[in-house]
């Protein structure tokens, strides 16, 4: 798909109302917009009907988990750009390198993080796929 010519919207899933309010405010004057919502299931049901080309995701979520939502996310859509995040794990930990290596997740980050992070890979993927 040719994102160049449009404004990519980010879809963030946390259950954690900071964090999204977080990703809203913070990235208001970036290139790209921000879509939150607060469950893995609620995520699955919008990427159904919209194309979400970069999905930041939390590791740890009700219901549905980061890892399994991410597992359905890339049967719907194998395009997507998921990067997960946790204050679970770390970089080393088996799962996340399972699904870096897998391709299931484009990057991961350890939480707390700094927005400015977040913006510079979505930016990475935004030139990539451009």
């Amino acid at each position: 798909m040719d994102f160049s010519k449009q404004r990519i919207t980010v879809l963030v899933v946390d259950d954690e109302d900071d964090i999204c309010w977080a990703f809203e405010t913070g990235f208001k004057h970036e290139e790209f917009d921000v879509v939150t919502v607060r469950t893995g299931e609620k995520a699955i049901e919008m990427i159904k009907k919209n194309d979400y080309p970069i999905i930041i995701l939390d590791s740890k979520l009700p219901g549905i988990d980061g890892f399994e939502a991410a597992t359905i996310i890339k049967e719907i859509n194998p395009d997507a750009y998921i990067i997960i995040f946790t204050g679970f794990y770390d970089r080393e930990d088996k799962e996340i390198q399972e699904g870096l290596e897998s391709g299931l997740f484009y990057d991961f980050l350890c939480k707390p993080f700094e927005l400015d992070d977040v913006s510079r890979i979505v930016k990475k993927v935004i030139n990539s796929i451009s």
